[in-house]
């Protein structure tokens, strides 16, 4: 019978990992019991539902509260509801209620469990009938009252009745009061709700305050008042409010009323990893191209969530809303939004980390295999209002021709473009789908679920192949079992690429307002033409209304003019802005004249209804332009509130306001600085937006460290368009190239300092210079009239002491969990019960040994056969064996094709017929064309150097040779060469390029490298780097007293002769002891003329002589030195020779001179040189 594929099974503590569908999955509650002590382990697994990283990612499933917040339906026992962004609210119906003898009908509609940032518009069906800014509109006004609640509390209960009175107060949550009139008005006429009340109802609103991390300063990275632990500092704003990673944030913190957990999952902070929050907040903020053209945020989510969703739906959906995957991460739970992180790896895997078997699956079976993605969002438009029509489709072909779809619904993705995006991803993360199943060595521990790694393995050909880790376990063993998912920037490469998506079509409907009755009274009653045509704004009714219009058309204009001064009167609004001002006060000068005053509502006034009707219509068309050129217009961002402080002008600075310096003289230079007055020990925060050619950094010591290069930690948005960030006035880090101006901040925890940019996350980190440093922020301005605005400076909380250590947990057994209890686990035991206050009392007992279970019926199995044949075989007869007739398990040796087909069988029994035979084999290809190889003479270039790290005479130039091969050819002539030095003083020459020959010339400082690049016909190949380094002297001992150096002095002769041109010898005076003790080195060369190899052996010995006299004595033997040679392609190889020893007898307080003479013994030429030589003496 045909083999199914093997499963991995590896132990972890207790716990058995088995099967083929992941290494940990599903929720797994066990206890694990050490033989032979009282040890026992608890562990529970938690999946946080399906992950973009298996093979085949499942789609979330469908949240039923998307759908019923458009209907109003009464049930008490509905579930808790949470509103995410800005959309259409729940539409819960919790009480209603008649008064006025049935003339009135009151509906309570809770819109979220949990106060909401603001309800702005309620529909009928598709009519607009209420505004948070307009009231009731048109003729509803009659028949409507609308009363909104943000956040229920005694003090705002709605009182309509005896019934419940102030009773009904909804503490907590968000929810509107309707009051619809059924009953005939004053005029008799019937209420457009006499026959039925509107069941499709739409709240439009913002919905619950987040907590945003980015905005807490005792979270690393973050700075401001935002508390994880005090819901009060949460806030909603367009960015924060609809962000997708601060929604899933909110609901694993949860919400409370009044202490108590009202939605949400209620997790401490301490569970959650706060700062992948950061980073997935940042990355859903970036903006992206659209097709049609502008940008948008890259992930929002906006939608109604309900507690009776299962908590895995939940997440799935909030995870396919940005493309992330969750994971608990060393107990912590863990978001990362998967995005191209692909150029900088982690790290690398080899082939030595494999342990044993592994399984490689490069491409899905084609029944799991997917070629199309299709599904609905939430179209907010007008025309839809909030239902779910289809995003266009994403498609790709299918390997048979045969397409396959997923069904992958959005309901919490308003946009049809991100919608596309997310599906695109999901497919075509698809089409890289192999996945790479092995058990690594402990190497492996230092990697995290997520990251992205090169693999490289030879068994299949691998070099540095990408891979993102989809799954891994740690066992006790050291073993680390992993799942790699291939990746590909392909999958991230989805910009501009969205289709337009279907758009709504506006409905035809019946509106009971069109009635000719209602419609001539709605002319009369609504329309201040009407009012205004006979000259008399009448007491009443008129008055009101017209009061209620001046007074809203009014205040639209002041908030309008507000918004106006807060972005600093922009030139190109004051046009539309001065239209509408001067309109206003036009108009405002017209009522103030009026006689009795236009809101005095007891009395008729007397006006000019044409020139009133007039000059209303052409202020409400300024005030209107006005508002359409100054809406979506960005404002400055809010100073965070972090620690207060002062900043100090250190040159050419002032304050336009408390967190901003300006740069306001001094030439366009960095003669611009600034510092706080404050610092903080150990642990600080300094943020601001740059203008070009601006730095912001912490430092330790503001006076010295004031100029921008020698900044301690600094961040500098550079006039050339790119960030960078400094260590100690040196760039290391270089991006955000054309990001414009962006908040950056510099951040140390005491250990590690982060430097981040709005919109790009932790950009890069280093360890802090030293522990408990004094900080103080810094900041530094090159162009004249540039600023850093917006400026927040804090430090880090102060470390606690440790805690108490947690009790003593002890443990008992007992086989029936009754009686019997004893400390040591044995074989029959089946009970346990635990202890943490040293026996005073004991839990209860939990049955810790699980019965044997039923045995489970006979499972199915896959059977794969194989034949070879040249031409396709026929479909194997059902019923004819396992592998039927000509059939066998394996395909066998043989030239022909190899065709498989496959089929189920369980206990035996066939299940159904073989599959039609398909070819898995093809002819074998051509070989390829040779690679190339480079070999270079030399692993590192060594130059020999004195004691002071000079070159010696003869050390330089050193050859050496580069030679290309393509297979076994050598084809170096056709290469272009390139050097590039890794400092200005290291040089290498050519001596010959045709032949691969270069020299090194030069060498500076304490060496470096020489990287050579080639390239053959335009193609590159790997650049070679040959390492430089100095092999110096030893220096001399510290006691001496004279020293004399010979140079360029040549030793040619088998006979002594002094070893210098001009002798310099070293004069001393000898002891009271009438004793000099002596050592003597020095370095030669053989000659390097030639293409030959050479050597010399040379020896040496020291002289003594009376100062002034002409005769000198030995004052050492002779002494032989080491061999010198040269080789053609590899340089010189120096020789050396030293020379110690002592002289006595010598008069005391007498001067004398030393020297050194050698002579040469041995070699294949005559000519070398003692070069570098040094005699020390002491006495």
């Amino acid at each position: 019978m045909a083999k199914a594929l093997r499963h991995v099974y590896g132990p972890i503590g207790g716990l058995i990992i088995d099967g083929p569908k992941g290494l940990l999955r599903g929720t797994l509650n066990f206890v694990a019991v050490a033989v032979g002590g009282p040890v026992v382990a608890a562990m529970q697994v938690v999946a946080a539902g399906a992950s973009l990283l298996e093979p085949k990612p499942k789609a979330p499933a469908t949240l039923a509260s998307s759908g019923d917040r458009l209907t109003v339906s009464i049930n008490v026992r509905e579930p808790r509801k949470i509103v995410l962004g800005s959309t259409a609210m729940a539409t819960d119906l919790r009480d209603q209620e008649w008064s006025s003898d049935q003339k009135f009908l009151h509906r309570f509609i809770v819109t979220a469990s949990h106060r909401v940032q603001a309800i702005r518009e309620i529909w009928f069906d598709d009519k607009l009938v209420w505004t948070a800014a307009g009231g009731v509109l048109g003729d509803m006004a009659k028949w409507l009252q609308v009363a909104t609640v943000l956040e229920g509390s005694p003090a705002n209960a709605i009182n309509i009745g005896p019934r419940m009175g102030l009773s009904r107060r909804y503490t907590g949550c968000a929810y509107v009061h309707l009051r619809y009139q059924i009953g005939r008005n004053a005029k008799k006429v019937d209420s457009p709700f006499a026959q039925s009340i509107p069941s499709r109802v739409t709240i439009i609103g913002d919905g619950a305050p987040v907590y945003d991390p980015r905005r807490d300063s005792t979270v690393p990275g973050g700075s401001g008042p935002q508390r994880a632990n005090d819901q009060s500092t949460w806030e909603w704003n367009e960015s924060a409010g609809r962000n997708p990673a601060l929604a899933m944030l909110f609901y694993l913190l949860g919400w409370r009323i009044n202490g108590r957990l009202a939605v949400g999952k209620g997790l401490p902070p301490a569970r959650i990893n706060l700062t992948s929050f950061i980073d997935a907040a940042n990355l859903c903020d970036e903006p992206v191209a659209k097709a049609s053209g502008g940008t948008e945020p890259r992930y929002r989510c906006d939608g109604v969530l309900s507690e009776g969703d299962a908590t895995e739906a939940v997440l799935d959906n909030l995870k396919s809303t940005m493309n992330a995957v969750l994971d608990d991460v060393d107990g912590r739970l863990r978001v990362t939004v998967l995005h191209n992180d692909l150029a900088a790896p982690i790290g690398e895997l080899g082939t030595a980390d494999v342990l044993g078997a592994f399984t490689w699956q490069q491409t899905l079976p084609l029944d799991d295999s997917v070629s199309v993605i299709r599904g609905s969002f939430v179209d907010p438009s007008p025309a839809s209002l909030y239902q779910q029509p289809d995003y266009p489709e994403v498609a790709i072909a299918s390997r048979d021709g045969i397409e396959r779809s997923q069904t992958v619904n959005y309901p919490l993705v308003q946009s049809a473009s991100q919608a596309q995006r997310l599906s695109k991803q999901r497919l075509q993360r698809m089409l890289y789908g192999g996945t790479f199943t092995a058990t690594f060595q402990s190497t492996a521990w230092k990697f995290q679920k997520g990251d992205v790694v090169r693999f490289s393995f030879a068994p299949l050909g691998w070099y540095q192949k990408l891979f993102r880790i989809a799954d891994m376990a740690t066992q006790v063993d050291g073993k680390v079992p992993m799942m790699l998912r291939e990746e590909n920037a392909a999958i991230y490469a989805w910009d501009a690429s969205d289709a337009a998506p279907v758009t709504g079509v506006a409905p035809t409907s019946y509106d009971p307002m069109l009635w000719p009755i209602i419609a001539g009274i709605a002319d009369v009653d609504a329309r201040l033409g009407l009012v205004f045509n006979d000259n008399v704004i009448t007491s009443g009714r008129e008055k009101r209304d017209f009061a209620r219009e001046w007074r809203g058309l009014e205040a639209q204009f002041l908030a309008l003019d507000a918004r106006y001064q807060v972005l600093g009167s922009p030139a190109d609004l004051y046009g539309a802005r001065t239209d509408a001002h001067d309109g206003y006060q036009a108009l405002a000068a017209v009522l103030a004249g009026m006689n009795p005053a236009w809101d005095d509502t007891t009395l008729d006034t007397n006006v000019d209804g044409a020139a009133l009707n007039q000059r209303w219509i052409a202020t409400r068309q300024q005030i209107e332009a006005f508002a359409a050129a100054i809406t979506g217009r960005k404002g400055e961002r809010g100073a965070d509130g972090a620690s207060a402080f002062t900043l100090v002008d250190v040159a050419w600075t002032n304050f336009p306001k408390p967190n901003e310096v300006y740069k306001n003289g001094g030439g366009d230079d960095w003669t611009g600085k600034a510092r706080t007055g404050e610092f903080y020990n150990g642990a600080a925060s300094v943020a601001g937006t740059m203008d070009p050619g601006c730095f912001i950094g912490l430092t330790t010591d503001p006076t010295a460290n004031a100029s921008y290069d020698t900044i301690d930690y600094g961040l500098h948005y550079s006039s050339n368009g790119s960030y960078y960030a400094d260590r100690n006035g040196i760039p290391f880090w270089e991006g955000a190239a054309g990001a414009g101006p962006r908040r950056g901040q510099v951040v140390s925890d005491g250990k590690v300092v982060r430097y981040i940019i709005d919109g790009y996350g932790t950009v890069c980190s280093h360890p802090v210079n030293a522990r408990d440093e004094q900080l103080y922020g810094v900041f530094a301005v090159a162009p004249v009239g540039n600023s850093i605005r917006g400026i927040t400076f804090s430090g880090g909380g102060a470390v606690g002491s440790p805690g108490a250590s947690a009790p003593l947990v002890l443990t008992q057994w007992s086989i029936n969990g009754v009686d019997g209890w004893h400390d040591n686990y044995f074989g029959a035991d089946a009970y346990f019960r635990q202890s943490n206050d040293n026996r005073a009392t004991w839990g209860p007992a939990v049955r810790g040994v699980g019965e044997n279970g039923t045995i489970g019926a006979d499972g199915s199995t896959e059977s794969i056969i194989f034949l070879r044949s040249a031409v396709v075989p026929a479909t194997p007869a059902r019923d004819g064996g396992d592998p039927p007739p000509g059939w066998s398990d394996s395909p066998g040796n043989g030239t022909d094709f190899i065709w498989m087909s496959k089929s189920t069988f369980k206990a035996g029994v066939q299940q159904k017929d073989w599959s039609a035979p398909q070819r898995v084999s093809a002819k074998d290809g051509e070989n390829g064309a040779d690679g190339f190889t480079v070999e270079v003479s030399v692993a590192s270039l060594s130059v020999s150097c004195d004691y002071l790290g000079q070159p010696k005479d003869g050390a330089l130039p050193i050859p050496f040779t580069v030679k290309v091969l393509r297979g076994t050819t050598d084809v170096t002539s056709s290469v272009s060469f390139g050097t590039q030095s890794s400092s200005s003083g290291v040089t290498v020459g050519t001596i010959d390029a045709a032949g691969g020959r270069f020299q090194l010339e030069a060498i500076g400082g304490d060496g470096g490298f020489v990287l050579m690049s080639m390239s053959i016909g335009g193609v590159a190949l790997p650049s070679k780097r040959i390492p430089i380094m100095k092999n110096s002297d030893q220096p001399p001992p510290s006691n001496i007293t004279g020293v004399s150096r010979s140079f360029g002095a040549r030793v040619g002769s088998t006979v002594y002769e002094d070893a210098n041109a001009s002798p310099e010898a070293a004069v001393l005076t000898a002891s009271a002891s009438g004793t000099i003790k002596f050592a003597a080195s020095g370095s030669y060369a053989a000659a390097t003329s030639g293409n030959q190899y050479r050597y010399i052996d040379i020896e040496g010995k020291v002289q003594i002589r009376s100062s002034g006299s002409s005769s000198w004595s030995d004052a050492s033997g002779p002494v032989a030195g080491t061999r010198a040679s040269y080789y053609p392609n590899d340089g010189p190889d120096p020789g050396d020779i030293v020379i110690e020893g002592q002289i006595g007898g010598l008069t005391k307080d007498a001067n004398y001179e030393f020297r050194f003479i050698g002579r040469v013994t041995a070699g294949s030429t005559t000519v070398t040189r003692i070069y570098g030589g040094i005699i020390n003496v002491s006495v």
